[in-house]
């Protein structure tokens, strides 16, 4: 079978298409790896970096604590100095845990959340639970209502500061990402929670009965919920300096 021209100037300008592709290919995974490492390798790197990050991250936390620790012993040294003094740090004390800057320990209940039993027995990737966080909003609403002192959900104290976002298959609460089961402690009032809780046709029933969520409510004496410890940058609001009349 005779090939012509225009059929051979078709095939080499394939060639060159398909040449050109793989070396923009080549070179892209040489950027994204390094030269001489292969994607297996720069893994095993990131994972190592993940995990300097997260040994890093913990003495960070660690020395916080310290320091909050000797800050402490020191409030207690001035409180004894001076009564007008530790009324001072009393009340400041009191407005830290109201909003959320120290850690509260007291009785409640503690609320977990997972999937229906059958999207967990198929092994459902997509999650129903995250896809419906508005009712985690609305369930946070509804332990407010009902006098919740303290809330906090997988270990990230809620506040007015805290942000719930849906990323992938996670929520970020305070930017950190948690996965399911949600796991709610709550300080208050553990029966008044429970009963209010299980009233027919609030967000917990429609959790339990619409959208079949695999729901536990524990009441608990010894519950600790820890201070929130994000940083807050408030970008509109600021102090009003005081002005003679």
């Amino acid at each position: 079978m005779k090939v012509s021209k225009r059929d051979k100037l078709v095939f080499v300008c394939i060639c060159i298409i398909l040449g050109i592709i793989l070396s923009i290919q080549f070179k892209t995974a040489t950027n994204t790896t390094g030269k001489g490492v292969t994607p297996r390798e720069r893994e095993k790197e990131l994972t190592l970096e993940y995990q300097q990050v997260l040994e890093e991250k913990e003495k960070l936390e660690d020395q916080l604590g310290s320091i909050d620790s000797e800050i402490k012993d020191y409030e207690e040294i001035e409180k004894e100095k001076n009564s007008d003094i530790k009324d001072l740090y009393d009340e400041l004390e009191k407005y830290q845990m109201f909003v959320g800057f120290e850690s509260m320990k007291g009785s409640g209940i503690v609320i977990e959340i997972n999937e229906p039993s059958l999207q967990m027995e198929q092994g459902e990737e997509y999650s129903i639970v995250l896809a419906n966080y508005d009712l985690i909003l609305q369930l946070i609403s509804r332990l407010n209502d009902l006098g919740a002192e303290a809330i906090s959900i997988n270990g990230e104290r809620y506040t007015n500061y805290t942000s719930l976002d849906l990323e992938e298959n996670s929520l970020k609460v305070n930017e950190t990402s948690i996965r399911l089961p949600l796991k709610i402690k709550v300080i208050g009032n553990k029966d008044i929670l429970e009963d209010g809780l299980n009233m027919k046709r609030n967000v917990m029933w429609n959790m339990q009965n619409k959208y079949l969520y695999n729901v536990s409510i524990e009441k608990k004496d010894d519950i600790l919920i820890e201070a929130f410890n994000k940083p807050i940058k408030l970008k509109h609001a600021k102090p009003v300096e005081n002005q003679e009349q």
